[in-house]
């Protein structure tokens, strides 16, 4: 590929991520996408909000970052089960999810995981 094709299709690249992620921030609720080692790729501004943290803070951290001590070895055994068979789901409408925010403070949380496809696999 020639330097003018490359730097064309790097431009449309750029320009599509960035209509994602003003998707993202338009959506009502909070979404976090990360790869398949548990890294924060992208969070739309309703979830950095409600976590207490600025996007710049998680970017590059681990989701576990966002769980009480306690559950996290857990959290990274079930992350690990769910790359194994990678399906759209809710995690459980009576299960309670609690998570931590900045301050430390705790509250509960529904989610609901979808996988991703990337060159780099599923996320």
């Amino acid at each position: 590929m020639d330097t003018l094709a490359k730097t064309a299709k790097d431009a449309k690249l750029s320009h599509s991520l960035s209509a994602i992620k003003k998707l993202l921030d338009v959506l009502p609720t909070g979404v976090i996408l990360v790869d398949q080692q548990g890294c924060i790729c992208a969070i739309n501004a309703n979830a950095a909000s409600m976590f207490g943290y600025t996007r710049e803070d998680l970017i590059g951290k681990t989701i576990e970052t966002l769980l009480q001590q306690t559950q996290r070895n857990r959290h990274r055994a079930y992350r690990e089960q769910f790359l194994e068979s990678p399906n759209a789901r809710l995690m459980g409408p009576n299960r309670e999810f609690v998570v931590r925010r900045k301050d430390g403070s705790l509250f509960a949380l529904q989610v609901g995981l979808s996988p991703v496809g990337t060159r780099q696999g599923i996320n």
